[in-house]
């Protein structure tokens, strides 16, 4: 014979589920208030970061894993993290981003570390852009269609536009130099046809 049952309703059992949060949060209040400092902490210095226009990156040219937030705290946290880091990598604004580095192609003296600055921000959004398929993959499965999917689909829109846009700078660059100056010159290049690609607010 099995143990017999506690809650019988669904409301006992969520009053014994708040019982147990506030019995927790009263016996562990100190640590769960050091974390949240810590969390608060990095999303300020996190935000500092993209304000100035700068992420540190390892010698692998990808983000270090302190600055990449959890999906701890649900999918809409983990879209705003995955936008962050999209507008840290474009810093703030796709159009200035490809004029600066379309300059930097067009009268460097190293062509090859020009076009070595745009390689790595391609691959650093396409590490956003996996992240994002399998945060599609998990809010299609846990919530279907709806507002939720929707703001992942925005997110995987726009990094598939920043994506284009590089590969087409970079190819430019690397094919044919003075096509990639009359290109951006008559603004034929996607990036100059299509909106700028800013923040979200």
């Amino acid at each position: 014979m099995g143990r017999p049952k506690l809650y019988h309703t669904a409301d006992d059992v969520l009053h014994a589920k708040r019982s147990y949060s506030q019995t927790y949060y009263a016996k562990n209040r100190k640590s769960i208030s050091e974390k949240n400092k810590q969390r608060y902490r990095t999303e300020k210095r996190l935000k500092g970061a993209g304000k100035a226009g700068s992420l540190s990156v390892t010698s692998s040219g990808s983000v270090p894993q302190n600055q990449r937030r959890t999906r701890k705290h649900g999918q809409d946290g983990a879209v705003k993290d995955l936008e962050r880091t999209l507008m840290i990598v474009v810093q703030q604004s796709l159009t200035r981003f490809l004029d600066h580095s379309i300059h930097n192609i067009i009268w460097s003296p190293s062509l090859c570390d020009a076009i070595k600055q745009l390689q790595v921000a391609l691959q650093k959004v396409e590490e956003v852009r996996s992240t994002v398929g399998s945060l599609h993959a998990s809010v299609l499965q846990a919530n279907g269609v709806g507002s939720e999917l929707q703001v992942v689909e925005v997110t995987s829109c726009r990094v598939t536009n920043i994506i284009h846009a590089l590969e087409e700078v970079i190819i430019h660059g690397v094919a044919d130099l003075e096509n990639l100056m009359n290109t951006y010159s008559r603004g034929k290049l996607l990036y100059q046809c299509t909106p700028d690609i800013i923040p979200i607010m």
